[in-house]
C-alpha cells in the first residue's frame, strides 16, 4: 500500500502546512516512507503555559483509516497501563478505538487529531503529575475500558448484548421485527430502535465492524468458559439443560 503522502500529495502538503503553522515546534520527517511528526507540544490552561512534552507521532501507511501512534519521547511518562500506554508498543492510548467516531471522526484533519485527543492526553498527564488526579476522567485499559464505554453507550456491558448491538448497527439494513439486543424480549421497533438508528447515523459501518472484531477474542473466552462450566459443573450444581 502506498503511504498517505504518496497517495494524496496535495492533501499531505496542505495538512503539513496547517500543523506546522499552528504548532511551530512540531516538524514533519520521512523515515523509510513513514511520515513522522517530531518536536515538542505546548500544553496550555487558557493563556497559561502548563507544560511541554517531547513527542513523536507516527502515521500508519493506511492513514487516515488507522489512527496514528503517539509517543512521549522525553522519558517523563512511564510507559505503563496506569499511565495509559500500550504494553506491546509503548505508544500512548490517546483515544479508545471504539470512541473514534466521537473524538476524531473520519474526515477530520491531522491538526484536529493533535489539538483534541493528543492534546487532551498530555493535559491529563500534566495535571496528574501535578495533582495526582485525572482531570478529564479516564477509561480503563483494554477490555475494561471497552466495557465502560459500552455501558455508557448501551446501558450494558454484557458482551453478548454488546455484540448484538454492534451487529444491528453494522447491518446493511435493520429490520424492526428483530429481537432487541437489550434482552427485554421485545421487538427492536418497540424498544431501542431510536438509539440504534442514531448510532447508525453517527458511526461509520466499517468502524462498527472493527469494534466487533476487537470484541471477538473476549467473546470467544466467554464462550469457552461457558463450555467449561457445562462440562465440569461445580459440586451441588445441576448442569444447565438437565432438567
Amino acid at each position: 500500500m502506498k503511504p498517505w503522502h504518496l497517495r494524496d500529495p496535495e492533501g499531505f502538503e496542505r495538512e503539513k502546512a496547517e500543523v506546522e503553522r499552528e504548532h511551530i515546534y512540531l516538524h514533519f520527517s520521512n523515515k523509510d516512507d513513514q511520515i513522522r511528526i517530531v518536536g515538542s507540544l505546548e500544553i496550555k490552561e487558557g493563556d497559561t503555559d502548563l507544560d511541554r512534552y517531547a513527542i513523536e507521532i507516527r502515521l500508519p501507511l493506511d492513514y487516515p483509516d488507522s489512527v496514528p501512534s503517539v509517543f512521549e519521547t522525553g522519558g517523563r511518562i512511564p510507559r505503563i497501563r496506569g499511565r495509559h500506554h500500550y504494553d506491546d508498543t509503548g505508544s500512548a492510548c490517546v483515544l479508545l478505538p471504539e470512541e473514534r467516531w466521537r473524538v476524531w471522526p473520519k474526515g477530520s484533519s491531522l491538526l484536529k487529531f493533535i489539538d483534541i485527543p493528543v492534546r487532551n492526553f498530555f493535559i491529563s498527564q500534566a495535571v496528574f503529575e501535578r495533582d495526582g488526579v485525572w482531570p478529564l476522567g479516564q477509561w480503563e485499559h483494554g477490555l475494561y475500558g471497552q466495557k465502560q464505554y459500552y455501558q455508557e453507550m448501551f446501558g450494558s456491558d454484557d458482551l453478548p448484548k454488546v455484540a448484538k448491538y454492534l451487529e444491528y448497527i453494522a447491518a446493511k439494513k435493520m429490520k424492526g421485527h428483530w429481537l432487541c439486543p437489550c434482552g427485554s424480549g421485545k421487538r427492536v421497533r418497540d424498544c431501542h430502535m431510536q438509539l440504534i438508528r442514531d448510532l447508525r447515523d453517527k458511526i461509520p459501518r466499517n468502524e462498527t465492524l472493527l469494534a466487533a472484531r476487537r470484541l471477538e477474542p473476549a467473546l470467544q473466552r466467554l464462550r469457552q468458559q461457558c463450555l467449561d462450566s457445562a462440562e465440569h459443573p461445580q459440586p451441588g450444581r445441576i448442569p444447565a439443560g438437565s432438567v
